[in-house]
């Protein structure tokens, strides 16, 4: 059925891991070799701009966390990344040829960028890119969203992800350029 995780001696020995990553979504962290393991701070562009609202209700694969990560995976090289300790700021940087509402529909790469979840209806615990522990308010001390217009041709996303010093607000700020 597809949803099981992979142990580390079946992963060290496979001749092309990172083209198999898709099958790695029920495999924890620690059984990923470590040459597929970033760490630190995470600075990746996307080929892909955050979706618009009509995009989002339009291309529902623009939804999926899951396309995201493998976005990311492809982008880093990495299937997986270690999560800071620390609060994180993550910034998003959207390039596209208009000005679109980005802030609205950040959930899913925000998602992506998480260790994982358990909200899946059966109970199984899906792992995600790993780059922070969670997007609640707890580990996040601030989302920024940041659109900048220019030619399609240009289009995509920055993400930034930083430790912040602790004692930081949590807050959320969107601008617009």
């Amino acid at each position: 059925n597809g949803t099981r995780g992979f142990r580390r001696a079946q992963l060290d020995a496979h001749p092309d891991l990172f083209s198999e990553r898709a099958a790695l979504f029920f495999t924890p962290t620690c059984e990923i070799p470590p040459q597929f393991v970033g760490s630190g701070p995470l600075d990746v562009v996307l080929p892909v701009p955050i979706p618009s609202w009509l995009e989002f209700r339009q291309i529902p694969g623009l939804a999926s966390p899951r396309f995201w990560v493998d976005q990311i995976q492809r982008a880093t090289g990495l299937i997986r990344w270690q999560p800071l300790d620390d609060v994180v700021v993550v910034q998003f940087t959207v390039t596209d040829c208009y000005a679109r509402g980005a802030h609205l529909m950040v959930k899913a790469v925000l998602d992506a960028l998480k260790q994982g979840t358990a909200g899946r209806r059966d109970g199984l615990r899906l792992q995600y890119f790993g780059a922070i522990v969670n997007d609640g308010w707890k580990y996040t001390g601030s989302i920024d969203v940041i659109e900048e217009v220019s030619t399609c041709s240009v289009a995509g996303c920055r993400i930034r992800v930083n430790p912040v010093a602790s004692g930081s607000d949590s807050s959320v700020s969107t601008h617009h350029i």
